[in-house]
C-alpha cells in the first residue's frame, strides 16, 4: 500500500479532526494546491476547478465533517 493510499484510508476511518497537512496531501494528490490562509480559514485552488475554502479548528486542524466533503468533491468511496 503506497503512502497515498495509506493516508486516504486513515482519513477513511472519519477522524474527528485531522492535520492541515494531510489534508493538503491529499487535495495535492488531486491537483490543488494551499492558495492563501487568512486568519481561521485555509484555501486551496486548481485551475479550471473552483475555491476549496475550509475553517481550521486550533489554526491547524480540519473537522471530519469537511473531510466528509472533500471525498465527495474527489469522488473517493468512503
Amino acid at each position: 500500500m503506497s503512502p497515498d493510499d495509506k493516508l486516504i484510508d486513515r482519513l477513511r476511518r472519519r477522524p474527528s479532526e485531522t492535520d492541515v497537512a494531510d489534508i493538503e496531501q491529499l487535495l495535492a494528490q488531486f491537483g490543488w494546491l494551499r492558495a492563501r490562509q487568512k486568519g481561521s480559514h485555509v484555501s486551496f485552488k486548481k485551475p479550471g476547478a473552483r475555491t476549496i475554502t475550509l475553517p481550521l479548528v486550533h489554526g491547524r486542524k480540519i473537522k471530519g465533517v469537511y473531510i466528509d466533503q472533500i471525498f465527495r468533491l474527489l469522488e473517493i468511496e468512503k
